[in-house]
């Protein structure tokens, strides 16, 4: 049991014993050390002795609990990271390593991990908000430098969100009681003084615009296509540059329906030793995303048209859209680097972010269309739908988007449902039914 000693000082210590370890960790039967921890006040001391004998009883040393509790958060960042490659996968496993080495390395890698505080996690979330980043700000021209804006909320969240991780593995292993990154945190607009983010949609004619830009004044019918394509399913970046031959279902009936199958997602990652810059494949991220999505008689039959000229439209695991050569690698393959569809690369698949730079970017300025993102595309294809007379069926399109309930697709998308509630819901007058039951009253009389 634990006990308290007041010092000449003025201060207390607590004093407990445990088990004497091997060199295993293992107590040794019949062996004990004496431990002590010095606190300031009576009251701390009584609290501290408090708390080791609940460690005692429960079975954990509590010398063993304040070493874990001393180790740095970076400790526990390295184990998390080191056991969780194999179960959120590598695209996402790495993108949560670069968060941590871009917002928490820095503040929060060398502390004790018992020493982090709510508090301090909440000043370390606001000071991240009302930073800036240089990232893409709408408007901004090709090849133009990005320029500053503030940190992007979702950025903050995810950061929180990898901290939270972290700290669980803290948690786990007995050093924290509790997770300090748990916290409650807002990330609102007016608090940060930010503007809220806006999605900026585009009609099916400014989409069909946009392709006609990229088939004829570019000349690469096969990228028109693939904005046709975004536009009219909904796909994200990922999922668009993981389809293969295979996903497409297509009858050979002209004027008949398709459908394409969303069961992986591509992403390129740069591989920290070595620089080399390559594609990740895996899974999609839940099971809602990993879906079917209807596809227009109109849009499958120019795929149908499309698959007939593909080169690799017999291998099924050939990208369905192909990637681009830059100019050296073109002219190493001795490509005509003035015919641009002589540049494609159909052992590639597509890359959405090249693309947008070179070609749908461009597009918009060209045709005066508003700054939208290539994912903007996925947003006008769930707009479109929600907005139509009459609007389609909001848990269809929530369905088709992938997403893993149909409140998500409310909370985004609620204000686009095409809802007149300027007129009665047609309502028809009601009709009393009919009892057979007699009062008893009338009985009586």
């Amino acid at each position: 049991m634990a006990y308290i000693r007041a010092l000449p000082n003025g201060k207390y210590r607590v004093l407990w014993r445990e088990h004497a370890t091997d060199d295993f960790g293992a107590p040794i039967r019949g062996q004990y050390v004496q431990r002590s921890e010095t606190v300031d006040t009576a009251k701390a001391a009584e609290r501290r002795r408090v708390a080791i004998e609940s460690e005692i009883d429960s079975g954990t040393d509590p010398s063993s609990k304040r070493d874990k509790a001393a180790l740095p958060l970076g400790n526990y960042a390295s184990r998390y990271f080191d056991a969780s490659e194999s179960t959120i996968g590598k695209v996402t496993h790495d993108r949560y390593r670069d968060i941590y080495r871009c917002h928490l390395a820095d503040v929060f890698g060398s502390r004790p991990v018992g020493s982090i505080m709510p508090s301090d996690v909440s000043a370390w979330f606001s000071a991240l908000l009302s930073g800036e980043s240089t990232r893409y700000v709408a408007g901004t021209a090709p090849g133009e430098d990005r320029q500053l804006a503030k940190r992007s909320p979702k950025t903050a969240k995810q950061a929180l969100g990898v901290l939270r991780r972290i700290c669980n593995v803290a948690v786990l292993d007995g050093a924290i009681t509790a997770n300090p990154a748990l916290v409650k945190l807002s990330t609102s607009s007016k608090r940060n003084a930010r503007n809220r983010f806006t999605h900026t949609p585009l009609r099916p004619d400014q989409i069909a615009a946009l392709a006609d830009y990229v088939t004829k004044d570019r000349g690469l019918a096969t990228y028109g296509l693939f904005i046709l394509f975004a536009g009219f399913t909904g796909l994200r970046a990922a999922e668009l540059a993981g389809l293969e031959i295979r996903d497409l279902t297509l009858s050979d009936l002209a004027g008949t329906a398709g459908a394409v199958r969303v069961d992986r997602t591509k992403t390129k990652r740069r591989d920290d030793s070595t620089g080399v810059v390559s594609w990740q494949t895996e899974p999609p991220k839940t099971d809602e995303s990993r879906r079917t999505v209807p596809l227009e008689a109109w849009l499958a039959d120019d795929l149908r048209a499309y698959l007939k000229n593909h080169p690799r439209a017999d291998d099924p695991n050939a990208p369905l859209f192909p990637g681009r050569l830059d100019l050296k690698a073109a002219k190493a393959a001795g490509r005509n680097v003035k015919d641009t569809a002589d540049r494609f690369d159909w052992s590639e698949p597509i890359d959405p972010s090249n693309f947008y730079k070179r070609f749908m970017q461009p597009g918009e300025s060209a045709l005066t269309l508003p700054a939208a993102r290539l994912h903007d595309l996925r947003h006008s294809f769930a707009v479109n739908l929600l907005s139509a007379s009459p609007a389609v069926d909001f848990k269809r399109v929530s369905k088709w988007l992938g997403h893993s309930t149909f409140t998500l697709t409310l909370d985004v998308y609620g204000d686009y449902i095409n809802d007149d509630i300027s007129q009665p819901a047609g309502m028809a007058r009601p009709v009393a039914i009919q009892s057979n039951v007699v009062p008893i009253d009338r009985k009586a009389n």
